[in-house]
């Protein structure tokens, strides 16, 4: 069997059929984390405080992710394969969203997500802050398109989008960024589109000087419902689900939150 970094520089597409039949019966909650963390690495790299913080270090989103780009999709270009809830919820959002126009892939990596939402016949666009993973994308997924941009202020015009998806999108982006950002992708969504976000349940904010073995300067926040609740108020987005499940073994440690919010209809 070919490595992941073999399908990864080759472009392979890895086929994702099984999907589970029921969203509750996949187990929700907090598990242990100790264990995983020694798995993970990451004791050594990660510097943790309560969010907000004054006098935060040095958080270079972009270049970090510049650096990271290959190595990340490496690691996690076939990840879906092993998310049985993250596919599930990407096939629904894709039965709402297909044959009604284009949708955006926000902080779209190395573009696996904005492919398996393609391979099911929905018009995407990925979107990343990063140029180096931008270019990484197009060439594992050349037949899709994808620019280099940021969630906080979109180069599109107002109410042009079906949809957005935005996995772990706004984990790298301080509480101020994310209520900038929510209102930004308000502005672009037409009126009752859905917006599918991903995030790290919790409070506090964790710098990485280090991650996959490359030098980084990287802020990884993790937010409280009720922050996130209001935000998407102030933007004008209508909370609909709110979902959590405990990490799955290869991932980061983290209670891991979905929603899907709307804008106002009226």
């Amino acid at each position: 069997m070919p490595s992941l970094r073999q399908e990864v520089l080759s472009g392979r597409e890895s086929p994702i059929t099984d999907v589970p039949e029921m969203l509750t019966r996949l187990p929700f909650g907090i598990a242990p984390i100790d264990e995983t963390r020694k798995k993970l690495g990451l004791e050594s790299v990660a510097r943790t405080s309560r969010f907000p913080r004054g006098g935060i270090a040095v958080n270079d989103v972009s270049g970090s992710y510049d650096a990271l780009a290959q190595a990340y999709a490496e690691r996690f270009f076939s990840e879906l394969e092993d998310k049985p809830l993250d596919r599930a919820l990407l096939d629904a959002f894709a039965a709402e969203v297909r044959g009604k126009g284009r949708i955006a892939d926000l902080g779209c990596g190395p573009g696996h997500v904005a492919r398996y939402l393609h391979q099911r016949a929905v018009d995407v666009l990925g979107i990343d802050l990063s140029p180096t993973t931008v270019r990484v994308a197009r060439r594992l997924s050349p037949d899709l398109a994808f620019e280099t941009g940021s969630m906080m202020e979109l180069e599109l015009g107002d109410g042009c989008l079906a949809g957005i998806v935005a996995f772990y999108a706004i984990v790298n982006l301080t509480p101020d960024e994310v209520r900038r950002a929510f209102s930004e992708m308000r502005r672009v969504l037409r009126p009752g589109a859905p917006l599918l976000l991903s995030f790290h349940l919790g409070d506090e904010r964790r710098h990485f000087d280090e991650l996959l073995g490359i030098k980084i300067a990287l802020d990884f926040y993790f937010f409280p419902r009720p922050f996130v609740e209001q935000a998407l108020e102030e933007a004008g987005l209508l909370l609909e689900m709110w979902l959590e499940r405990r990490p799955y073994p290869t991932e980061h440690p983290s209670t891991r939150v979905y929603l899907i919010a709307r804008p106002a209809s009226g």
